[in-house]
C-alpha cells in the first residue's frame, strides 16, 4: 500500500504526518479489543458503503484501528490522509493545503472550482486505483474543509474514513453522510480489564498480575494510549517490576514523563479560565454548579462540557465533575504549589469545610495539605472515614495524622485503626487500642466501647495474644449489661449489645468454634430494621457457619438471600468485599465450586473477593481452579497471584497461595516444583482464622496424597496402581507413603470434626479414602449421610462406591461431581466405577463409566480437550476419524482407502485411544 507521494505506507509515516502524536500512541498490537471494530472498518472500507466513521475519545485507539484496516488492502488502494488541527483550521481548505499546493490561486476563490480541481489532483494521483480518504480529527476541519470532504464522497471520487472524538463537531455534511447511511458509524470504547492486560502483556514482553493489570487500567480508564505510556513510566520509575517473570506492581503509580506532558500541553492550550475550572477541578473531582459558576464564566462550562473536559452531573445539588480521572491525578500533581494555594483559597472563600459533597471531600482534604494549609479535625475525619469506605487506607492515614493528638477521639482513633488494619499493619493497630484508655465521660461511653470491639477484633489476629479477645468481649458485656439505664439510651444500648453479639459470633468463627455461635445471629439478619451493614454481617457470617457445618440447604438460601441485600444497599466497599468473601468461601466450603466460578467471574472491575484485594483476584481464581483439578488454568493465575503476592501481601494470604500452588503442580505431576511450593509454605504472619489455616494444611496435605501415588519418574498414577516408597522430591521435601499421607488427611478431618466442621471433614477425609483408608471411607459415609445437601450425597456415594466396590454409586458420584464443577473427582469416580464393572462384566455400565472418564478428562487440562487432540492427528488419521464420525462401516473405509476393514479397525482403535472416546458414538459426539 501506498502513499500519496508514492512512498510505503507505514506506522512512522503515519506518526510523521501527525504532529500532536507521540510514538506511544500507537499499540504494537491494536486488534487488541478491537477484533469486531476492525472487522467493521475493514467492511465498511471494502463493500459498497461510502465508507466508516469511527468515534472516540483522544487515545482510543482509532487511528491504530485505521491502520490496521487499510494495511489489509496491501497495493490494492491509495491512502491519502489529511488531519485537521487547531491551526489548519484556521485557513480555507487548511487540511488540503498539502494537496491543494498545485492550484492555482484564482482557483480558491469558487468552491465548486476548488472541488474539481481537488477531484482530479486525486485521480491523477491514484491512476487507476481506488482512493482511501482517511480524514483524521474531523472536529477541527474548517467548513470549507468540511464541504469537500463530504462532495468527494457523494461524488464516489474516494472511499471515505473519518475519525472524530465528537461527530456533532465534525460539521453538518460529514454528520449527514452518517444518517443517510454513507457511513457506517464505529464507536471505539475503553478496553475491557482482560484486554487492557492483554495490551500490556504484549508491550511488555511477558505475562502481566490482575492487581498490576487493574491499577493501570483504573487510572487510565482503559484508554489504550495512556496505558501504554503509563505503563512507560511505571517501568521507568520501578513502580512496575518482573517477579519471577511476572509484572507486578510494586510501588504506588507515580506521574511523570511522557504522559504528564501530553496532558499538559493540552491543558496549556486552554484558555486560562478554562485551564483554572480544570485545574481546579483536577483537585477537588467535582464542584457545585453554583460554585463553579461564581469561579468562571458559564461560557466556560458549556465549552469545557462540549469538549468532553467536564460533565454536569444533574441532582438535588447539580455538580460539574472533570471527565477523566487521570486527567485529575496529572494536572493536580503538575501545579505549582503557590498556583495551587491561590486556587485553593479562592475556593475554600465560596464553600466551607463543612459543605462539600462526599466525593469532592476526600480530593479537598488531599488539597488542604497539599498547600500547607490547615486541615480541620473534623474534615480530617470524615475524609478518613470516606478513604477507609474506599479500600484506601494510605490517604485514610495521611488525613488523621495531620490531627493533633490531644484532638483524637474515639471515632479517629477507630479511623486510624482500621486504616491500620487495612494495610496489614496489625502491631501497630494493636499498639494504638491498647493506648486507649477508659472514658472520663459517661458521655463518651459508647465511643469507647466500639474502640474496644475493634480492639477485640485486632486482639483475635496475635499469635501471643489471641486469648484476650474473649476477655475484652467478657468485660464489655458486663459494662454494657451492669451499667445504669440512663448511660445508655435504649437505642444506643441495643445496639451496642447486637455489636458485642456479632463480635462474639465472629470470633468464635475465626477460631473455627462453630457450634459456639448463637442462633439469635439469625435474628440480626431478619430484622429489616437494623442497619444494613450489621445485617450484611450477620448474614454473611451465618453463610460461612452454615457452610462449614454441612448445612448446605441453608447455606446456600440465605446467600441467595443476602446477595439481594448486597444489591440494594450501599456498603463501602471494605464490608462488601468481606460479605462477598464469605459467601464466596461458603460455597467452596460445600464443594459447589460452579457457583464459586461464577462468582469470581460476575464483576471483575471490583475486588469482591477478600484474596481479591492482595491478588487482583487472581488467587480466588486459581483457588476454585485447582480444588476443580484443572491444574494448567488454575496456573495461568495462581503464578501472578504469587509474584505480586511476594511483593506486597498485606492479607497474608501467601501461606495457602503457595499451598495451592504446590498441589496444582503436583496435579499435573510435576515432582519438583510441587515439593519447591510446598517446602516454601510458610507460617503465617498473623494468627489466621481457623478456616484459612486448615484450607492451606490441606492443600499441602492433599498436594502429598498425590506424590505419594506417583512413581519416581512418572505422572499421577491411575487408582489401584502400585504405590511408591518414600523419596525424597528435591527442596528438603520427602514425599510421604500414601498411608502416611491418609493419616494426615484423616487428622485434619478429626480436627474439623471436633469443631463441627463436618463440611471441611468430608473435604479431607474424601482423598484418604481414594487411597484406599477404609477408615475414612466410612467416617465419610457416616458423616455425609447424616447431612442434606449434593455435596453429602455426592461424599456418601464415594464412600458407598469405594467400600462396597458400587459402580452404580461411583457413577452418581461422578454426575453430581461434574455438575458442581468438580472435574477431577468425576473423572476418578468414574474411572474407578469402570474399574469395578469391569470385574463383574457389566458392560453396559463399563460403556457409561467409560464415557464420563473421557468426558470430565478432557476438560482437565488445556492439552486433554478435543481441539488439542485432533491436532496431534495426521492427516491420514483426521480423515479417519471424519469417516468414522460420520457412519461410514469399516468396510467402507477399507475401499475408499484401499485397507482391509481390520487394519482399520486397528487405526481406529490408536485415534480413540489418542482423544479419548470410547467409540463410534463418542466420537461422533465430540466431533459434533
Amino acid at each position: 500500500m501506498t502513499t500519496a507521494d508514492g512512498r510505503a505506507f507505514s506506522v512512522r509515516a503515519a506518526r510523521a504526518h501527525h504532529p500532536d502524536r507521540s510514538a506511544g500512541e500507537l499499540p504494537a498490537t491494536p486488534w487488541i479489543g478491537r477484533a469486531d471494530a476492525l472487522r467493521a472498518v475493514q467492511d465498511a472500507i471494502s463493500g459498497s458503503a461510502g465508507g466508516a466513521l469511527i468515534v472516540g475519545p483522544n487515545g482510543i485507539g482509532k487511528s491504530a484501528l485505521v491502520q490496521q484496516a487499510l494495511a489489509s488492502l496491501a497495493e490494492e488502494v491509495l491512502v491519502l490522509t489529511v488531519r485537521g488541527s487547531t491551526v489548519s483550521a484556521k485557513t480555507p481548505y487548511g487540511a488540503y493545503a498539502w494537496l491543494l499546493s498545485d492550484l492555482p490561486d484564482e482557483v480558491y476563490a469558487n468552491p465548486m472550482l476548488v472541488l474539481q480541481g481537488l477531484a482530479a489532483l486525486i485521480a491523477k494521483r491514484a491512476q487507476g486505483r481506488r482512493v482511501v480518504l482517511w480524514v483524521d480529527n474531523a472536529e477541527e476541519l474548517d467548513q470549507l474543509a468540511v464541504m469537500a470532504t463530504s462532495q468527494l464522497s457523494r461524488q464516489n471520487a474516494v472511499t471515505l474514513v473519518v475519525t472524530t472524538t465528537d461527530v456533532l463537531r465534525s460539521g453538518d455534511e460529514i454528520l449527514r453522510l452518517w444518517t443517510d447511511g454513507s457511513l457506517q458509524r464505529i464507536d471505539l470504547g475503553p478496553l475491557l480489564l482482560e484486554e487492557a492486560r492483554e495490551l500490556l502483556a504484549a508491550h511488555l514482553g511477558g505475562r502481566v498480575s490482575v492487581r498490576a493489570a487493574r491499577a493501570l487500567w483504573q487510572e487510565t480508564a482503559g484508554n489504550p494510549y495512556f496505558l501504554i505510556l503509563m505503563c512507560r513510566e511505571q517501568t521507568d520509575a520501578g513502580s512496575l517490576v518482573q517477579q519471577d517473570g511476572i509484572w507486578v506492581l510494586a510501588e504506588p503509580l507515580v506521574h511523570s514523563g511522557e504522559l504528564v506532558d501530553v496532558m499538559t500541553s493540552r491543558l496549556h492550550r486552554l484558555p486560562s479560565e478554562h485551564r483554572k475550572l480544570m485545574e481546579i477541578l483536577s483537585f477537588v473531582i467535582e464542584l457545585p454548579l453554583a460554585v463553579a459558576l461564581r469561579l468562571v464564566q458559564p461560557d466556560t462550562v458549556d465549552r469545557l462540557e462540549e469538549r468532553g473536559a467536564v460533565q454536569i452531573v444533574a441532582g438535588q445539588v447539580p455538580l460539574v465533575r472533570i471527565s477523566h480521572g487521570l486527567t485529575a491525578v496529572v494536572v493536580a500533581s503538575h501545579v505549582p504549589f503557590g498556583r495551587s494555594r491561590e486556587l485553593w483559597e479562592e475556593v475554600s472563600a465560596l464553600i466551607g469545610q463543612d459543605q462539600w459533597p462526599p466525593a469532592s471531600l476526600v480530593g479537598y482534604a488531599s488539597w488542604t495539605l497539599d498547600c500547607g494549609a490547615v486541615l480541620e479535625p473534623q474534615l480530617a475525619l470524615r475524609a478518613a472515614r470516606l478513604a477507609n469506605a474506599a479500600g484506601d487506607s494510605v490517604s485514610a492515614l495521611r488525613y488523621l495524622d495531620a490531627v493533633p493528638e490531644i484532638q483524637r477521639s474515639p471515632d479517629a482513633v477507630s479511623a486510624e485503626v482500621t486504616a491500620l488494619i487495612s494495610a496489614g499493619q496489625h502491631d501497630r493497630a494493636l499498639k494504638l487500642l491498647d493506648a486507649v484508655p477508659p472514658p472520663e465521660d459517661p458521655g463518651e461511653a459508647v465511643g469507647w466501647i466500639s474502640l474496644k470491639l475493634l480492639h477485640s477484633s485486632v486482639l483475635r489476629t496475635s499469635w501471643h495474644r489471641h486469648a484476650e479477645a474473649g476477655q475484652v468481649l467478657t468485660d464489655l458485656e458486663r459494662v454494657v449489661l451492669e451499667e445504669p439505664h440512663s448511660a445508655f439510651p435504649t437505642s444506643a444500648g441495643d445496639e451496642l449489645r447486637a455489636e458485642i453479639l456479632m463480635a462474639r459470633s465472629e470470633l468464635a468463627a475465626y477460631e473455627g468454634r462453630y457450634r459456639d455461635v448463637p442462633s439469635d445471629v439469625l435474628a440480626l439478619f431478619e430484622d429489616h430494621d437494623r442497619a444494613a451493614e450489621l445485617r450484611v454481617r450477620a448474614g454473611a457470617l451465618l453463610c460461612e457457619v452454615y457452610a462449614a457445618t454441612g448445612q448446605q440447604p441453608q447455606m446456600e438460601e440465605l446467600a441467595q438471600r443476602l446477595m439481594v441485600v448486597l444489591r440494594e444497599n450501599q456498603l463501602p466497599a471494605p464490608a462488601r468485599a468481606d460479605a462477598y468473601q464469605r459467601i464466596f468461601q461458603g460455597y467452596f466450603l460445600v464443594g459447589d465450586l460452579a457457583v464459586c466460578r461464577r462468582l469470581v467471574g460476575e464483576d471483575q472491575d471490583t475486588a469482591r473477593v477478600r484474596h481479591q484485594r492482595g491478588s487482583g483476584g487472581e488467587l480466588a481464581t486459581g483457588l476454585l481452579h485447582a480444588a476443580a483439578g484443572r491444574s494448567d488454568v488454575a496456573m495461568e493465575s495462581l503464578l501472578p497471584a504469587l509474584s505480586q503476592l511476594t511483593v506486597r501481601d498485606t492479607d497474608d494470604v501467601l501461606p495457602l497461595a503457595t499451598a495451592v500452588t504446590g498441589y496444582a503442580y503436583a496435579l499435573q505431576g510435576n515432582r519438583e516444583r510441587a515439593a519447591r511450593y510446598l517446602v516454601q509454605s510458610r507460617e503465617f504472619q498473623q494468627r489466621p482464622s481457623w478456616q484459612a489455616q486448615q484450607l492451606a494444611q490441606y492443600f499441602h496435605a492433599a498436594a502429598a496424597a498425590i506424590l505419594a501415588g506417583m512413581k519416581p519418574d512418572d505422572g499421577p498414577l491411575p487408582s489401584g496402581a502400585e504405590p511408591a516408597v518414600p523419596v525424597p522430591a528435591g527442596n528438603g521435601f520427602i514425599v510421604p507413603t500414601p498411608e502416611e499421607a491418609a493419616d494426615q488427611l484423616c487428622l485434619l478431618a478429626e480436627q474439623a470434626k471436633e469443631r463441627s466442621a463436618a463440611a471441611v471433614a468430608m473435604a479431607c477425609l474424601a482423598p484418604a479414602a481414594r487411597l484406599g483408608n477404609a477408615t475414612a471411607a466410612t467416617q465419610l459415609e457416616q458423616i455425609a449421610r447424616s447431612l442434606p445437601g449434593s455435596s453429602a450425597a455426592m461424599f456418601a456415594d464415594l464412600a458407598a462406591g469405594l467400600l462396597r466396590d458400587d459402580a452404580e454409586a461411583l457413577l452418581r458420584t461422578a454426575r453430581t461431581a461434574q455438575l458442581l464443577d468438580n472435574i477431577l473427582l468425576a473423572h476418578e469416580a468414574a474411572r474407578q466405577a469402570h474399574a469395578v464393572a469391569a470385574k463383574v462384566g457389566d458392560r453396559s455400565l463399563m460403556r457409561t463409566a467409560r464415557t464420563m472418564e473421557n468426558d470430565s478428562f478432557r476438560h482437565l487440562r488445556h492439552a486433554h480437550s478435543i481441539d488439542q487432540r485432533l491436532s496431534q492427528l495426521s492427516k491420514f488419521e483426521l480423515e479417519l476419524a471424519q469417516l468414522a464420525a460420520s457412519g461410514e462401516s469399516s468396510a467402507g473405509m477399507g475401499q475408499r482407502l484401499s485397507l482391509s476393514p481390520r487394519t482399520v479397525d486397528w487405526h481406529l482403535g490408536r485415534i480413540f485411544e489418542k482423544l479419548h472416546v470410547s467409540g463410534r458414538a463418542e466420537l461422533r459426539q465430540v466431533l459434533e
